[in-house]
């Protein structure tokens, strides 16, 4: 198998090119689930009329709507790598409590939200500390007007990453991330600025982590408890994300379970890429 990214120009050329070669099967990764219903069916249709193979879905709710118009739909997690799991807490107990933030300073992940309320929580800042792990979107106003204003306070520890090319770097410095934080606050607005089963959440529950998120049905359909996820209309309700906090510090039986009913470690997810990839289409 060879991966390939197509522009749109181009998947003409590929449907025109399968129409002729009947013996070669294509194969697309749906990441985005558009909210708005016209353009969502337009991909959704168009994957279905240019790829002849598996159509694979990152997330449960894009897999629920293409298995309704394809049989060749499948549900597959983006992975996370297997060294990458842990089941037992590192965190000197002697430290504060850490609540962080961490992804890129996005809208649509509330980098702001996440920031105004690590401003004003009413947590006692000598046992709570509060950390935002991010970098800048390069050409976006609201990301680079965010970073400078971080950049410019002292009340919360802004830690600006970078990006690494080495993947090795990348998962030694997120694990270091996660194991020195106790909870996170990931308040996505919506998901169409990241992949479908956003990758942040995912990694944190890989390594026993806990998360107070937005009740999108995204987060729905990976979370592992039913009293982390708040409603939009509460993402600026400094107390009933106090509250939320404090109820989930200790959460770590949960997502442990919720591990094995994903099942998205890279060893997992690839076996089920191959499996799928060597069956017939339905």
């Amino acid at each position: 198998s060879i991966s390939i990214y197509l522009i749109p120009l181009d998947r003409l050329k590929l449907f025109l090119f399968r129409i002729k070669n009947p013996s070669y099967l294509f194969h697309i990764y749906i990441t985005v689930y558009n909210e708005k219903i016209y353009k969502r069916w337009i991909l959704f249709l168009e994957s279905i009329i240019t790829y002849n193979g598996k159509i694979f879905c990152v997330s449960q709710r894009i897999y629920d709507a293409l298995k309704k118009l394809s049989k060749n739909a499948r549900l597959l997690l983006p992975p996370v790598d297997d060294d990458f799991f842990r089941n037992i807490n590192l965190k000197d107990e002697n430290k504060k409590i850490r609540i962080g933030y961490m992804g890129r300073l996005d809208y649509g992940k509330g980098a702001d939200l996440a920031y105004n309320y690590f401003l004003n929580s009413k947590l006692d800042r000598n046992k709570y500390e509060f950390y935002i792990y991010s970098y800048p979107w390069k050409n976006d106003k609201f990301s680079i007007d965010l970073h400078n204003e971080l950049k410019s306070q002292n009340k919360v520890t802004y830690i600006e990453t970078k990006l690494f090319d080495n993947p090795v770097e990348v998962d030694k410095f997120l694990a270091g991330v996660i194991d020195e934080t106790d909870i996170f606050f990931l308040p996505y607005r919506f998901m169409r600025s990241t992949i479908d089963a956003p990758l942040v959440p995912m990694e944190v529950m890989a390594r026993n982590k806990p998360f107070i998120s937005t009740n999108l049905q995204a987060m729905q359909d990976i979370n592992y408890t039913d009293n982390n996820l708040l409603e939009l209309e509460m993402l600026e309700s400094v107390e009933t994300i106090d509250d939320r906090i404090l109820k989930n510090l200790n959460n770590i039986s949960l997502i442990q379970r919720n591990l094995d009913r994903l099942g998205y470690s890279t060893s997992k997810i690839s076996q089920k890429l191959l499996e799928e990839l060597d069956k017939k289409n339905d």
